[in-house]
């Protein structure tokens, strides 16, 4: 087939069979780059790669003038969605039918790619036009919340354990990260078409490159906020399969997470090991719901959620009284129950909350309680970013059949209420030292905004997040959160703990450096690995000498995440009247 005359490279109509070939191994590509593939932290060479062939094969007209684009789209959409497919095949483990929404809505994103592409380079280089339209989508599909948006992973956690390059973070948060990674694709991309057509490489070459090299000077320039020891916090990993979250807790799950913290508690101390400041259990681990003020509040005014019955009097007090028997008494010591803790130890773990709202009535979130050294519950802070088909089903729930097709594979329908707010929790340790912590739960992690929330404080120490991965198995869904969290540490300057109930447990210094993660063998003679193993590991979390100091990026977030979705449509907006 001959060139097109109006194409500015020479790039004919691809056949349906090539654009579907070619989308498709881009998609493959991607997912071997990811972390938990190509290694732990993943290929961010490999990812460039990816992205250089995706931008060359949408860079391909549809079709010619006067013939149909309708097969080329639908060969291009359906190389999309088994992209989008593979790309999240870790949902699957819970139900497939999640999979046949995720593909094809994600796969709607990046059809639309093709003619902004297309028309891009009709007027910029190929490697800044690459990087406005793939990281202009990327920011559209993170800022819309879901179930229409898709925020999970961004281009720009490909480069998370390359510090002197995702150090950057801390001037242009994961935007930026995104942008420059995307523009070295766009030079590659660039290159190779100037190499074909015989023209000169040098500027695709620099652009592609400038990108890396700013990305170098801020690394280098911007330097974490300068750190101390802090807090000494223990990781109580239970490596429970999800499956067996149902069960009574009072038949063993609750049992033995307190028998697993006091054999942490009882090795640390034969090391003559400092007592620890937080124990730390995961999302979903104290299995009993914890009715809060506003519950109670409601209940004495006589209001009664729709759930309610004759039954349920007294269920608050007697879930109280549970929490206690089976947890509390025996961390904390009552009566003549010796504590396992040690004294002035604090304990955070997750749950449910009830409570209840004047727009919503009755209501419940995913939550993480925070304990004092007696035992008493000192805060709890809500899940603001609820995972779809999990927690809730937006607006789903409503019909019966869908009810009970929840309840047959989960055992409960989801629908929970996310939090409004970032709760700050505060720690007071031995010596009188308080630490201010972020406490979010599992889906947060793969946002920023909870953690600029928390930021916005004007004081913070560190961050906790408290995770529920058991669902997927030993997929590479750990490996994502991980890079989460290092871009999240980078960006705002603060460590990171990340406490679960399966994996993956580490903490990460506010410089990126991971500190350490929770391993264990997963039979006796067997390596150690980081998921779905029972261990624990107690770490001294690094806090800024200067709790007040925060890196540029705390500051310049909005207006980022403002410029990246805005400048490549208003740009594109422009462009298409012009024409």
């Amino acid at each position: 087939m001959k060139p097109l005359e109006n194409s500015r490279n020479g790039l004919a109509p691809l056949t349906c069979q090539r654009r579907f070939a070619g989308v498709l191994l881009a998609w493959v590509l991607f997912f071997l780059a990811s972390p938990g593939m190509a290694g732990p932290d993943g290929s961010f060479l490999l990812a460039v790669g990816a992205l250089a062939l995706f931008g060359f094969i949408l860079l391909h007209p549809l079709s010619a003038p006067g013939e149909s684009r309708r097969k080329p789209l639908l060969a291009e959409y359906v190389a999309h969605t088994l992209g989008g497919v593979l790309w999240f095949y870790w949902l699957g483990h819970v139900t497939l039918l999640t999979l046949v929404y995720v593909g094809p809505a994600y796969a709607l994103y990046h059809l639309a790619q093709g003619p902004v592409l297309r028309g891009f380079a009709k007027r910029f280089s190929h490697a800044l036009s690459l990087a406005l339209c793939y990281t202009g989508f990327e920011a559209l599909r993170s800022w819309i919340p879901t179930p229409f948006g898709l925020g999970w992973f961004r281009f720009g956690h490909y480069t998370h354990h390359h510090l002197w390059l995702s150090g950057s973070a801390r001037v242009f948060g994961i935007e930026g990260l995104s942008f420059v990674g995307a523009l070295a694709a766009g030079g590659l991309l660039g290159v190779f078409l100037a190499w074909r057509n015989g023209r000169s490489v040098r500027r695709e070459a620099l652009l592609g490159l400038s990108g890396l090299a700013l990305a170098l000077v801020f690394a280098l320039s911007i330097r974490a906020p300068k750190t101390r020891e802090g807090p000494q916090v223990l990781l109580i990993q239970s490596g429970f399969e999800q499956e067996r979250l149902g069960l009574d807790p009072h038949q063993g799950q609750l049992v033995k997470l307190v028998a697993q913290t006091r054999e942490a508690i009882e090795a640390l101390r034969a090391r003559q090991a400092a007592p620890v400041d937080l124990v730390c259990w995961g999302e979903s681990m104290l299995y009993l719901p914890i009715a809060d003020e506003s519950f109670r509040a409601a209940l004495a005014r006589g209001e009664r959620p729709d759930w309610w019955t004759e039954d349920s009097e007294g269920l608050p007090e007697q879930l109280d009284r549970s929490l206690r028997h089976y947890v509390l008494s025996q961390l904390f010591g009552e009566g003549r129950v010796p504590p396992i803790l040690d004294p002035g130890t604090w304990f955070s773990g997750g749950s449910e909350r009830w409570y209840f709202d004047d727009e919503l009535g009755f209501a419940k979130n995913v939550m993480l309680g925070l304990f004092d050294p007696e035992g008493q519950r000192r805060g709890l802070a809500g899940k603001q970013y609820l995972c779809p088909g999990a927690e809730t089903l937006h607006g789903l729930e409503r019909f019966q059949f869908v009810q009970d097709f929840f309840t047959w594979i989960g055992g409960y329908v989801p629908r929970f209420s996310p939090a409004e707010e970032t709760s700050v929790f505060a720690i007071e340790t031995r010596g009188g030292a308080e630490y201010r912590f972020s406490a979010t739960l599992c889906f947060d992690n793969a946002f920023a905004e909870p953690y600029l929330e928390a930021v916005g404080t004007g004081e913070l120490d560190f961050h906790l997040v408290a995770s529920n991965e058991a669902w997927f198995k030993t997929s590479y869904e750990m490996d994502h959160m991980v890079a989460f969290s290092r871009i999240l540490a980078l960006a705002t300057g603060r460590s990171f703990v990340r406490a679960t109930n399966s994996g993956i447990s580490i903490v990460l210094a506010a410089d990126g450096t991971e500190l350490g993660r929770v391993r264990a063998p997963r039979a006796p003679g067997e390596p150690a690995v980081d998921r779905a193993v029972r261990g624990w590991e107690a770490f001294a979390v690094p806090v800024p000498l200067e709790r007040t100091e925060f890196p540029p990026y705390a500051s310049l977030a909005g207006g980022l995440r403002a410029l990246s979705v805005g400048i490549p449509f208003v740009l594109f907006f422009f462009l298409h009247r012009r024409r």
